[in-house]
């Protein structure tokens, strides 16, 4: 996925978040929310398509995400795995 594409779809992440995390996603979810959810998750270094199809590829993402945050690996998207994808990393 190129830049300018990636922009555009965290702008729509960024719409869809704030009801989304409220939402719990897991394998089998689809939509926009999963599509802001996969968009995060790319811009966090995660190599996913950006489908909005919640499939094992992106359980995968999740788990990896959670456990790098010491979350609970569940692979499903909660509201705390969400909150803590729409912040940004800091370095150091």
């Amino acid at each position: 996925m190129h830049r300018s594409s990636i922009a555009i779809v965290m702008a729509v992440a960024c719409v869809a978040a704030c009801s989304a995390e409220d939402e719990v996603l897991r394998q089998g979810s689809r939509g926009e929310a999963v599509r802001a959810l996969q968009a995060r998750l790319v811009a966090a270094g995660h190599r996913i398509a950006v489908d909005g199809i919640y499939g094992p590829n992106t359980a995968a993402a999740v788990r990896a995400f959670q456990r790098s945050r010491s979350l609970p690996a569940t692979g499903r998207a909660d509201a705390t795995t969400q909150r803590s994808l729409a912040r940004p990393l800091q370095r150091g």
